[in-house]
């Protein structure tokens, strides 16, 4: 209501606002104090950058396509998964299952692994409205100049933890931000191969085959 339902201002506000980012660094302080990791707590005047974290294809759905191009101070960090048929079981993972938790108390840090079954009448159209949105992604990065984008594969950032490190000290470098690399608890959830965890997997499979994604059945 503040903005009147002007979600472009809503936005130049997060981004802009120096009264909304020290209210949101508020939040964010009381929040860790009541989760007694106080040592995460970050002065307001510490804090050198300010993003949002938001889908591609919300823009397009708030009518704010034009939005980054007509914005050339704001950076854009394009973090993209290459394969659709992995990201949409994990989406849907996530959905069935709730927030997958990674903790030290297992065995190696692993989660714990669950099966999921998909609907086979609704799979193709669940992949197009995943795959939709990677190309508006896609679209919107490739309407910028090279040099307000930092590019980064989902499948390559979680390859091995150096080249995590790697791609983070070169995101911070891109903000102009001094780097630091944070202890990290970001896991793959899902096998090579994202078919292994959902129970009816041939049945899936032979419907992709069948589809223009059949060469996500192949590609890790």
């Amino acid at each position: 209501r503040l903005w009147r339902g002007d979600d472009a201002a809503y936005v130049d506000a997060l981004l802009g606002n120096p009264n909304v980012a020290r209210t949101a660094n508020l939040l964010r302080s009381v929040g860790k104090l009541r989760q007694g990791r106080s040592a995460e707590i970050k002065r307001f005047g510490k804090v050198l950058s300010v993003g949002i974290k938001e889908f591609a294809l919300n823009f397009r759905q708030s009518d704010m396509v034009g939005y980054l191009v007509d914005r050339p101070q704001v950076s854009v960090i394009a973090l993209v998964r290459r394969n659709s048929l992995a990201r949409m079981i994990s989406s849907q993972m996530l959905d069935a299952t709730g927030v997958v938790l990674v903790s030290n108390d297992r065995q190696e840090g692993r989660p714990e692994r669950r099966q999921l079954r998909l609907d086979p009448a609704t799979v193709l159209a669940d992949l197009e409205i995943v795959d939709a949105e990677r190309a508006e992604l896609e679209t919107m990065a490739a309407r910028l100049p090279a040099e307000r984008v930092f590019r980064i594969e989902y499948e390559d950032f979680l390859a091995t933890s150096e080249r995590t490190n790697d791609l983070l000290a070169r995101m911070q470098e891109f903000l102009g931000v001094p780097v630091v690399l944070p202890e990290t608890r970001m896991r793959k959830i899902l096998p090579s191969d994202p078919l292994d965890t959902v129970e009816n997997a041939a049945e899936i499979r032979e419907v992709i085959a069948a589809s223009r994604f059949s060469e996500l059945l192949s590609a890790r």
